[in-house]
């Protein structure tokens, strides 16, 4: 069996999906529904989202697998245990058919390769991503989005559960209160896989991918 240690292994774009989770307007927008229970979305936006686009972007020229998941709640697919983690008055989340639902703008979302749909906190519960991930051979997953220690962590804890290499990027993901957001990537780093830059990831697959066109064209 042979390990892979280093980024550049771990992140291979033959072998590597990126997950870009949940950034969805109740979950970025100043008029979004975290905004109005009194959370701070200004690093979410003006650093997050820029730093998604060019995840994805990059991902896309290296011929990385891109995902973009996003959550939805309706009555269909809500528990009453789901419901009880809800405040019991207010405004429900990302509702289907909402606005809050929908993609936040500033992702260019051309480039996705599978758009999925999910209605718990990992993008891995009962979506069937795991089948579709290993039917393509991937064996590590990039992930970003929001929120850090809710949504984007349950997917790195479940990834690493399901014996992926898992590299979350600190500066593409974020949430409303920074003290949460700072002690989720800790945990993940210190258990669930690694956690680097934006400039890191990209410099390896840029790399990968100046060095594929040249062999090409040698």
């Amino acid at each position: 069996m042979t390990v892979l240690r280093t980024l550049a292994e771990q992140t291979d774009p033959r072998h590597t999906a990126l997950l870009v989770i949940d950034v969805q307007n109740d979950f970025c927008h100043e008029d979004g529904g975290i905004a109005r229970r009194g959370g701070d979305l200004r690093r979410v936006r003006e650093l997050v989202v820029p730093r998604l686009a060019e995840l994805i972007r990059t991902a896309a020229d290296a011929g990385v697998f891109i995902v973009l998941a996003r959550i939805v709640q309706s009555p269909a697919t809500n528990s009453e245990a789901w419901e009880a983690l809800e405040p019991a008055d207010g405004d429900r989340l990302v509702v289907e058919d909402s606005w809050g639902a929908e993609y936040y703008p500033g992702l260019p979302l051309e480039h996705a390769d599978l758009e999925l749909v999910k209605h718990r906190h990992s993008a891995f519960a009962a979506t069937g991503l795991d089948r579709i991930l290993r039917s393509r051979g991937i064996r590590s997953v990039v992930i970003g989005g929001v929120a850090t220690h809710v949504c984007v962590e349950g997917t790195a804890r479940e990834a690493a559960d399901r014996d992926y290499y898992v590299t979350v990027v600190e500066d593409a993901t974020g949430a409303a209160f920074s003290h949460l957001h700072e002690t989720s990537l800790e945990n993940m780093r210190r258990y669930f896989g690694r956690v680097e830059t934006c400039a890191a990831v990209t410099s390896v697959w840029t790399a990968l991918a100046v060095a594929e066109s040249e062999e090409i064209l040698s």
